[in-house]
């Protein structure tokens, strides 16, 4: 499991390389490799903390597509949490690309 985390930070700093070389070296085959290596590395990640540290997306949990222990009574607001979440991060990586 420690391996497959690292994996998800190795993402995340090969995005952010990918996108300082794209502003130092403007051209087609940066930006493509700086927006493909932050779209992998925004959806590992979102996908990590949503089922991974969150545990959630658990569909033979007893609170179907949850965990089975939740700390809030109200089941909606998990999945208000989990689109929430994925579309900041999608705002946040067509945000990097269009400024």
């Amino acid at each position: 499991m420690h391996g497959l985390n690292g994996l998800k930070y190795i993402s995340t700093v090969v995005a952010l390389v990918m996108r300082t070389t794209n502003e130092f070296h403007k051209g087609m085959v940066w930006k493509i490799l700086a927006a493909s290596s932050s779209s992998i590395a925004t959806i590992v990640n979102t996908y990590w903390d949503i089922v991974v540290d969150w545990g959630l997306l658990r569909k033979n949990s007893r609170n179907p597509w949850l965990r089975d222990k939740l700390s809030l009574p109200y089941k909606s607001v998990y999945f208000v949490a989990m689109v929430s979440f994925f579309v900041a991060n999608m705002c946040a990586l067509i945000y990097l690309f269009f400024k």
